[in-house]
């Protein structure tokens, strides 16, 4: 192979090495206790928790990272998309600092805030 040749290839493998790394996306969940669920229904219930925490019991099953829309909608909506698809009950918006309200608004409207995260929870008391 010519020292052209191999100067193409280098250049191809970390072009596909990016965009291997770039296909994964913005958003990363994170399996909190290694146990795979099932995919819920799409008919099944999903509680979204952005200010409070559940009075129900409940067990952390996975972290949640995607970009920030600025739209209420449309976050509510990825939220109970992706708490179905890991299996979950509930999600629950992670603050960072301030009184939750606040973090709330800037989470919608800033683009100081660039990524969300969120908790999938799972109900323990079976109900």
């Amino acid at each position: 192979m010519t020292k052209h040749g191999r100067e193409a290839m280098k250049r191809l493998v970390v072009f596909l090495s990016i965009s291997l790394l770039l296909s994964c996306g913005d958003e990363r969940d994170r399996w909190m206790d290694g146990k795979i669920r099932e995919r819920k229904p799409e008919s099944a219930n999903v509680d979204i928790y952005l200010t409070q925490k559940p009075t129900r019991p409940y067990k952390e099953i996975a972290l949640l990272r995607f970009e920030t829309f600025g739209n209420p909608e449309k976050l509510m909506r990825h939220l109970k998309i992706k708490s179905r698809e890991l299996g979950g009950d509930a999600a629950l918006l992670l603050q960072t600092s301030g009184d939750s309200e606040t973090q709330l608004s800037l989470l919608l409207f800033s683009k100081q805030q660039p990524f969300t995260n969120a908790v999938v929870i799972e109900y323990t008391d079976g109900q």
